[in-house]
């Protein structure tokens, strides 16, 4: 999982929250990251909150197409 905070100042990158209310789970929020044009609204497996901080996956950040930024794990 990638932090997203740190990348958005030097990347300019945005985040929405949309809260809507669904009568079966109640109070609901919908992540997405714009960049330029590009919008990804976030899917239940791209991100998780940690600590009141959004981690995705590295494909959401190919999906806002950054190819010149190559992503690797981090290894022990």
């Amino acid at each position: 999982m990638i932090p997203v905070r740190p990348l958005m100042a030097p990347l300019k990158i945005s985040i929405d929250i949309e809260k809507t209310k669904d009568l079966r789970m109640g109070s609901v929020q919908k992540y997405s990251l714009s960049l330029g044009g590009q919008k990804v609204e976030l899917s239940k497996g791209e991100y998780t909150l940690y600590q009141w901080k959004l981690f995705v996956i590295p494909e959401v950040l190919k999906k806002l197409d950054l190819p010149q930024f190559t992503i690797k794990p981090v290894k022990d």
